[in-house]
């Protein structure tokens, strides 16, 4: 089995073999700390992108600890940020995936992945966890302030590491994916809404305004692969192939795969 690694030919990359090898263009930014070839931790500042396409991070502030194995933020500026790339703005019709492992240890508001301000012209994917009836993972798109409400599925858990991914067809709907497996569809289109920013890419928190020193809704927790698609909609097989690849290393099963277990 392999993870989709993104570009062909010689730039591109892969875990696994096999027949199960899947390489596609339209995966921009693959990190992972675990690897020692994406980070080094204390000794590097940068995380490298392993997609191929060089959207390399620049790590801020502490968000250079690595805590077996994790790359860890302890809540108070620290976030990794890639300066204005367009391979992550978006105009009305492009679709994007974006796949990740987190484990929050915040009893308040946090942000896992952002691009500019999403309440104006970016999107950011973020988790409401002040109020304590319904911390609901949110996805916020453009000018027109869309939140696409990913429902509450323990998104704010303390306890053990989760994989989210959120796919987005621009002309349907967006769906959520917890530890490989679909949780919620909010049927709303977005193809009215643009969002091209001149913001940075940032990891662990949320900007209204460029900084290489700050955000808001800073995450506290420890994070592992990233993974964002650009003009793709990663199916459901995708989506549990890139969760199966590394759910031994964080030690999460799912419904799906402990159904195979118990009867094989």
């Amino acid at each position: 089995m392999a993870i989709n690694i993104g570009r062909t030919g010689t730039a591109g990359r892969f875990i696994g073999g096999g027949a199960g090898v899947y390489r596609n263009n339209a995966l921009k930014l693959y990190v992972d700390p675990y690897r020692y070839d994406c980070f080094t931790a204390e000794s590097d500042s940068s995380m490298e992108d392993l997609s191929g396409w060089g959207n390399s991070l620049t790590c801020a502030n502490g968000a250079v600890d690595y805590s077996n194995g994790y790359w860890y933020m302890d809540g108070t500026n620290d976030f990794a940020y890639r300066v204005d790339d367009s391979d992550f703005d978006y105009s009305t019709t492009t679709d994007f995936s974006i796949q990740m492992w987190y484990k929050n240890l915040s009893s308040g508001d946090f942000a896992l992945i952002s691009k500019g301000r999403f309440t104006n012209t970016g999107w950011g994917l973020w988790c409401n966890n002040s109020n304590s009836e319904e911390p609901n993972l949110y996805l916020g798109i453009g000018n027109n302030e869309e939140y696409y409400d990913l429902g509450d599925h323990s998104w704010d858990s303390t306890s053990a590491w989760i994989n989210v991914a959120i796919v987005v067809d621009r002309s349907s709907n967006v769906k959520a994916y917890k530890n490989g497996v679909l949780v919620r569809t909010d049927s709303t289109s977005s193809t009215s809404t643009s969002i091209s920013t001149d913001r940075y890419l940032i990891i662990g928190g949320t900007q209204a305004s460029n900084s290489t020193t700050a955000v808001t809704n800073d995450f506290y927790g420890y994070m592992g692969p990233i993974l964002i698609y650009s003009g793709l909609l990663l199916d459901a097989d995708e989506i549990r192939q890139n969760f199966n690849i590394h759910r031994g290393i964080f030690g999460v099963w799912n419904k799906y795969i402990l159904y195979l277990y118990m009867n094989n």
